[in-house]
This record gives C-alpha cells, structure tokens and sequence, in this order.
C-alpha cells in the first residue's frame, strides 16, 4: 500500500492530465457547461486533498489539512474502521459527501437559495469520486 503522500503524488500528476482531456470534452460536448466541469476539477482536488478514503484515520495527513476544524471528522473516524467502508468504491466517497453535507445543513438551512447549485454539487461529488477512486486502485495494485 502506497502512504498518504504517494497517493497525493499519483492523484495530482494524474489531475495533469485529466483535466485538459475534461475542459476538452466540454468544449467538444455543448451539453456540458463550463461550471460543471470547473466543479468536477475542484471535487477531484477536494477528494485528494481533504477528502480521501483515509479520512478514517484520525492521525492521517488528510486530517491534518483540515487544521483547526479536523474535530468535526473525529465521528466519522469512530464510526469508520480504516480500510473498511471509506475504502468502498460505492460506498466510500458517499459516506464523506453525505457527513459533510449533514455538517453544512445549517448553512442551507439559513441560505435555502444554494439549492440551486445541485448540478454543481454533483460534479463536485463526481470529481470527489474520480479521485478516490485512484486511491482505491493505487492501493489494490501498489507493490513495493
């Protein structure tokens, strides 16, 4: 298995290269705007930078990002053993969009009109997701 900085390393260098192939590909496809694929390039830096599958371990570098506010992953660490659900392909990325979405309930709550943006917010997940997924294959077929 590959550390937490490998991971940083393949999931950037390949960011390099996804992402002049996606803003292409909207250039190309008409049906897809512009701020959807500006969003799915923000998602995949956020599922490499602070959302990845080893938000599990408490002591990891992806919660160390999070600097002050990494307390609030702490019961998402408890609930999660490491390598287990947040190692899912299905299942991993959604469990950190939707604890981080029930952490921004207030915000909507109070700010209803962001509603608006769900296409946006499902390219972020999207891009979340393409990241993750990364790290999922970096750690089944990393050998040393």
């Amino acid at each position: 298995m590959p550390e937490g900085k490998t991971h940083l390393k393949i999931e950037l260098f390949s960011a390099l290269l996804l992402f002049p192939f996606v803003f292409y590909l909207a250039y190309a496809v008409k049906e897809i705007a512009q701020i959807e694929v500006i969003s799915f390039c923000i998602g995949y830096l956020l599922g490499s930078l602070l959302l990845s599958p080893d938000m599990d371990l408490f002591k990891s570098d992806v919660i160390g990002r999070w600097s002050i506010f990494k307390y609030i992953w702490a019961p998402y660490c408890w609930l999660y053993n490491h390598r287990g659900v947040s190692h899912s392909w299905i299942f991993g990325s959604f469990t950190r969009f939707s604890y981080l979405i029930l952490l921004l309930c207030p915000i909507v709550y109070f700010y209803p009109q962001i509603l608006q943006y769900w296409r946006e917010v499902i390219s972020v997940f999207v891009g979340c997701w393409f990241a993750n997924s990364l790290h999922l294959i970096a750690d089944r077929h990393w050998k040393l």
